[in-house]
């Protein structure tokens, strides 16, 4: 008998909704994507529109970090130490780590102010003067995925799954995501203090980091922090203060971590376990859990 799907961490969802960190129309449209690939899975599975949740990459985002939302602070920090020490060092400590998905953040206005009418499409160069005649934003919010804020870094987190990044934006022929990303989080880490660092995750699956995606060649790039003021000149001078690093994280690793310890910690019951097994098995992510 076929097994009805059901979304998974609807409570904390809930929590979330109360604290206005997410929406009900986002829970519901995950809700949706469930449903939908439920009835598709017993009538006609290669209905694409049907099996939106099969490549959704907020459902992978969700179920990946959505079990740090059950651990107390100590499993917490553990867990988020153990996939940033690759990264940092054994040295790397977070404290009070706390997680915001869909988080929304605006550009500095010295990166709107910086942008020129030199477009190369002549509608967009006269709507630039237009907005800025009128006084409108030539750029809205940037979503985050998942951020992670402790009292020492801001952590942005860029998740793609089959997708690759963004090179431009309406107004920008050259601004990709990953700076754009990096720029909206400085923007934050400012507002803090002490200051904050940013440390900038892109999460992609191990199998598809390689030659054939942007966001490869861009992170590699960004190893040159020449590189990454080239592409950000208005935050040339806060780079030193404001900004860490930018790494490649792997679905396989963090999903086998997260959900690892949640296991050992006897935080998922047989049936969470069973469904996100079966989801990554779906998307061919390999989770080992100890």
């Amino acid at each position: 008998m076929w097994a009805k799907m059901k979304l998974l961490f609807q409570e904390e969802m809930d929590e979330l909704i109360k604290k206005g960190k997410f929406t009900r129309e986002r829970k519901e449209k995950y809700r949706k994507w469930v449903a939908d690939a439920d009835k598709a899975r017993s009538t006609d599975p290669l209905d694409a529109r049907m099996n939106q949740y099969d490549k959704a990459e907020e459902l992978l985002t969700w179920y990946t970090f959505a079990p740090l939302l059950r651990m107390n602070t100590g499993q917490r920090i553990l867990t988020i130490n153990e996939f940033l020490n690759p990264l940092l060092g054994s040295d790397a400590i977070v404290s009070h780590p706390c997680l915001d998905f869909e988080k929304m953040l605006l550009p500095s206005k010295s990166y709107c102010d910086e942008l020129t009418a030199d477009h190369p499409i002549r509608y967009i160069r006269e709507e630039i003067k237009s907005h800025r005649k009128h006084g409108i934003t030539l750029e809205k919010y940037t979503h985050i995925d998942v951020m992670i804020e402790t009292d020492e870094l801001v952590v942005p987190i860029e998740a793609k799954f089959t997708s690759d990044i963004d090179c431009q934006r309406k107004y920008a022929c050259i601004r990709n995501q990953i700076a754009r990303t990096i720029d909206v989080s400085m923007e934050a880490s400012k507002k803090a203090q002490p200051p904050k660092k940013v440390l900038f995750l892109l999460c992609v699956p191990k199998n598809l980091y390689n030659e054939g995606r942007y966001y490869y060649y861009k992170i590699r790039d960004y190893g040159n922090l020449e590189n990454l003021k080239h592409d950000l000149p208005h935050q040339a001078g806060f780079f030193e203060t404001y900004f860490l690093s930018a790494y490649a994280i792997f679905w396989e690793d963090v999903a086998s971590r997260i959900i690892g310890n949640a296991v050992k910690w006897k935080l998922l019951n047989t049936e969470e376990l069973k469904t996100l097994r079966e989801f990554y098995d779906e998307r061919l992510i390999k989770l080992t859990l100890e």
